[in-house]
């Protein structure tokens, strides 16, 4: 990969990646800490339920990526790019479905992203 014509090395695609899936993480934990406070006891134990199904599915996909490129020194760098991605369409979506659930940003009822 390069940037600014600059070729990065693979071992620093994957150290910057890691920082980007702990990101990830804190983002979607912080989202769905904020859900539960608000779907009350039953609707958060069957989130926390699809969570666990989620993760394993995450675990499983990105295990594939990384299989597929076992060959290549990039197979880290696909899997955890595959593992933020995921994350991130998990955030995402989480975010839109209980968007009601949670006090909007702005009197005029703005979304969030």
């Amino acid at each position: 990969m390069a940037i600014e014509g600059r070729v990065i090395p693979t071992r620093e695609m994957s150290q910057e990646l890691t920082r980007d899936v702990h990101a990830s993480e804190h983002e979607l934990t912080t989202l769905e800490d904020s859900i539960y406070q608000l779907i009350g006891d039953t609707l958060s134990v069957l989130l926390k339920q699809a969570d666990t199904s989620w993760k394993a599915y995450r675990q499983l996909e990105c295990d594939a990526i990384r299989l597929t490129f076992a060959q290549g020194s990039i197979a880290p760098v696909a899997q955890l790019q595959c593992w933020i991605e995921l994350t991130d369409d998990r955030r995402r979506f989480l975010s839109d479905v209980y968007d009601f659930a949670r006090p909007s940003q702005s009197a005029a009822g703005g979304r969030r992203p």
